[in-house]
This record gives structure tokens, C-alpha cells and sequence, in this order.
């Protein structure tokens, strides 16, 4: 992968290798954002698998590095579709939720391709489109998953039988407020070539993570996707080098800042 590499290092990212990171190194203590008092994280044993000692790290890396205390939303994008944008947001939020005791939502702005439900199983009836469409909290579409501290916003059925690049301001209130409602925001939103809602979320957040395929990489997208990130004003903490074969078999390979 090391002409992936090198593209990348010409799109302006420097390399971070993730994978000696060890679980049992623990991060900085947090504060809870909506009680102010310290939370203790919750550790994975020393032995998980290589893939979530990569996703680990990344948590640690932005959620949970005390040198950056105040990033708890995030967006996810693909380059392109089929980056494996979904998984990548989906682990991110089940290993988060693993590590600390606040709360954490997964929303799935991804409108026109709802996906992240299918990740725990659930179905699309109803999410976070209707409670645009109905002005009502969105917190109250979000479901639970047992035994947890982790939450999923769906992105509903009206979401495929309307316009979200038209209802922008709807969308960025409604993730404003679950930012209030949640200790931890992650929002699955579409590829930035082809919609405005990825931006959006992010302006409504703290920033934004892109999210690529190790294979087919094309540099004029990868710096398509950041010159827009950047015109928007959403901070872009980094890239996700997704190595999947499969949603089944897919590992984080490297992050890049």
C-alpha cells in the first residue's frame, strides 16, 4: 500500500501508525460534558484483536486524548462510496461506548443510502428523518442498544422521499440538540462528493473524519474532499485507510492526520 501512502503525503497528511498501540495504556481522565465530573474509562483486555487495538487507538487518539478535551461530535464521510464509511463510524461508536461511561448516539445522516441500523440489527421505520419532518427531539427516535451506554439514531423511511440538502438548517438543529441530549455525537453522513449534509454535520459538530478504500485511492478526490471540508470551516481531525475485504473481515490499516 505504499503508493496509497505516498498519495496521501501529497494530499498534505503525515503517516500514523496505530498498530503497536496497546489497550491497556490508558488515556487521559475526561470530564463528563453535561454532569462536569470525571468519568473513568472501561478498558478492553490486553489480548483484543489486532482490528480493535486499531480502532481503540483511534478513539484514544480523538475522543479521549487529553491534549484535545472537548471533541465529543464527529462526522464520518466517505471519499467516495463504498469506503466502508458505515462500518468505520459503527465500530468507532461500540468501541467508545466500551471505554467510557457517558453516553453515545450514532446517527445515520446518510439519507439516501440508510445503512448503520443494519449494523445492530435493527430496522429503518422510523429515525432521524422524521423527526426532522415532525419537529419533534430527535432524542426520542434514538433506540438503545441493551445493556449499553451506546444509543442509534436511524436515519428513518422519509429520509428517501426527501431533499436533506434542502433542510440544512433542520438537520444541523436537530444534531445541535443531540449534542446536548449525548455525551459522545457520531454521525454517518453521505460521501462529501455527492451531498451537502456531510458538511453540515460537521459545522454542527467538531469535525470531521474522512474515511477511504486502501485500494483505488484518487488523489483529486482525496484533496477534492478537504479543500471542501476546509471551505466549510469543519476542522478535519484526519483519514481513516479503511483495508476491507468485507464488512465482516474489514481492520482499520492507518490513520493519517
Amino acid at each position: 500500500m505504499s503508493k496509497n501512502f505516498e498519495l496521501l503525503r501529497q494530499a498534505g497528511f503525515k503517516q500514523d501508525y496505530f498498530g503497536d498501540v496497546r489497550t491497556e495504556t490508558p488515556p487521559a481522565e475526561k470530564i463528563n460534558p453535561r454532569v462536569g465530573s470525571p468519568s473513568t474509562a472501561r478498558y478492553r483486555a490486553p489480548n483484543a484483536p489486532a482490528q480493535d487495538d486499531q480502532i481503540s487507538a483511534l478513539v484514544r487518539r480523538i475522543f479521549l486524548d487529553g491534549r484535545n478535551p472537548n471533541v465529543h461530535s464527529v462526522v464520518f464521510s466517505g471519499v467516495a462510496p463504498s469506503a466502508g464509511c458505515t462500518w468505520a463510524c459503527a465500530q468507532t461508536g461500540t468501541t467508545l461506548a466500551s471505554m467510557v461511561d457517558g453516553t453515545v448516539c450514532l446517527v445515520d445522516a446518510n439519507f439516501a443510502a440508510p445503512a448503520i441500523n443494519r449494523q445492530f440489527g435493527q430496522d429503518n421505520a422510523v429515525g432521524f428523518s422524521e423527526a426532522i419532518l415532525q419537529g419533534k427531539p430527535a432524542r426520542n427516535f434514538a433506540r438503545q442498544i441493551d445493556g449499553s451506554n451506546l444509543y442509534v439514531l436511524s436515519a428513518g423511511e422519509e429520509g428517501v422521499r426527501w431533499q436533506p440538502d434542502g433542510a440544512g438548517a433542520n438537520v444541523a438543529r436537530c444534531l445541535r440538540e443531540l449534542r446536548r441530549d449525548f455525551d459522545y455525537l457520531l454521525v454517518d453522513a453521505p460521501p462529501l462528493a455527492g451531498s451537502s449534509t456531510a458538511s453540515t454535520a460537521g459545522r454542527a459538530g467538531d469535525g470531521a473524519i474522512l474515511v477511504l478504500e486502501s485500494t483505488g485511492i484518487a488523489l483529486e478526490s482525496l484533496l477534492k474532499a478537504k479543500q471542501h471540508l476546509k471551505a466549510a470551516r469543519v476542522p478535519l481531525f484526519g483519514v481513516v485507510l479503511n483495508g476491507r475485504k468485507s464488512p465482516a473481515h474489514s481492520l482499520f490499516g492507518q490513520f493519517f492526520k
